[in-house]
């Protein structure tokens, strides 16, 4: 059958197979894996959990928005408590 958009010359946008917040959802959880796995090898080479978050954390989402909640320490330490916490939960 023939394509009318092709044979005006238009080409048609792939098929997204996903939704936007679900790519966006997939984008999100590779970016946290990356994190972990640079957290978990800071970690183990000896450096301090605050600092390796503070970092890893800037680095890899690197938004304003995280660049801003970093400057607060208590959030911080949230953040190295409950990654500490999960990193002890699935024996990294």
């Amino acid at each position: 059958m023939p394509d009318p958009a092709r044979e005006l010359g238009c080409e048609r946008p792939a098929l997204a197979l996903i939704d936007r917040c679900d790519a966006d959802d997939a984008r999100l959880a590779d970016l946290a894996s990356t994190a972990v796995a640079a957290i978990q090898a800071r970690l183990r080479a000896g450096d301090d959990p605050r600092d390796v978050v503070r970092a890893v954390v800037r680095i890899v989402f690197g938004a304003e928005q995280a660049t801003l909640r970093l400057a607060d320490p208590a959030t911080i330490d949230r953040i190295a408590a409950e990654t500490l916490r999960i990193l002890d939960f699935c024996g990294g």
